[in-house]
C-alpha cells in the first residue's frame, strides 16, 4: 500500500490507519506534499474516501490506550492535512461528521499540548451558536456553522501550525461565505424584518 509516486501515477492511496502504521502514513503524506502532482491526488484520496473517519477512530483508540507516541503522530498527520492548503480539505475538515474528531487530534501536539477535550468541548457543547431569529434555509445555517468552525481554527487551533499559504484560503472560505450568507439575508425580507424587530 506504499505511495506511488511514478510521474505517470493516477491515484494516491494510503494504507488503513493502524496503531502499528501512523509512522509510515506521516511520512507517505508529508512524501506527497512535495509535489503538486501527488498533493492534488492526496487531496483527492482524502476527499472521496472516509480517510479521516478511518483516522479518528485510530484517534481514540489511541487515547483509550494513552498511546502517546502515536498520538503525537496522529497529531502530525492532522497537521499535514492542513497545510495541503486546499480548500476543499478546509470544507470537509469543518462537516459535521469530522470536526469533532479533527480537532481532537490537533490537541495532541507535543510541543504545545492542550487539556485533552478541550477544543472539541467548545465545538461539540453547540453553546456558542444562538438564532437572533430562525434562519429557515439548511444550506444558509450551514454557511453560518462552517464559519465559525473555521474562525475557531484560525484563531485557537491552528495558530501554531498556520503557513504563509494556509491563512489565504481560510480567508477566502470565510470571505465566500459570508457573503452567500449576506446574499440571503438582503433577499430575504421577512427575515429582515424579523431580525429587525428583535433588535428593537
Amino acid at each position: 500500500n506504499a505511495l506511488d509516486r511514478s510521474p505517470t501515477s493516477r491515484d494516491v492511496v494510503l494504507p488503513q490507519p493502524t496503531m502499528n502504521n501512523v509512522g509510515e502514513i506521516d511520512r507517505l503524506i508529508s512524501e506527497a506534499s512535495q509535489s503538486l502532482f501527488q498533493r492534488d491526488r492526496l487531496v483527492a484520496f482524502i476527499l472521496k474516501d472516509t480517510y479521516l473517519s478511518q483516522l479518528q477512530s485510530l484517534h481514540e483508540t489511541c487515547e483509550d490506550l494513552d498511546a502517546t507516541e502515536e498520538l503525537h503522530t496522529l497529531y502530525s498527520i492532522a497537521r499535514r492535512i492542513v497545510l495541503l492548503n486546499d480548500s476543499s480539505i478546509f470544507e470537509h475538515i469543518v462537516r459535521d461528521e469530522n470536526i469533532v474528531g479533527f480537532i481532537g487530534m490537533l490537541e495532541h501536539d507535543p510541543k504545545h499540548p492542550v487539556e485533552r477535550g478541550v477544543y472539541r468541548d467548545f465545538i461539540d457543547s453547540g453553546s456558542h451558536y444562538k438564532e437572533a431569529v430562525p434562519i429557515g434555509d439548511a444550506a444558509t445555517e450551514n454557511k453560518i456553522h462552517q464559519n465559525f468552525r473555521l474562525q475557531y481554527l484560525k484563531d485557537v487551533v491552528l495558530p501554531g501550525i498556520l503557513d504563509e499559504g494556509t491563512l489565504p484560503v481560510v480567508n477566502a472560505l470565510i470571505f465566500f461565505n459570508n457573503a452567500q450568507i449576506t446574499n440571503y439575508l438582503q433577499n430575504n425580507e421577512s427575515l429582515l424584518k424579523d431580525l429587525f424587530e428583535t433588535l428593537h
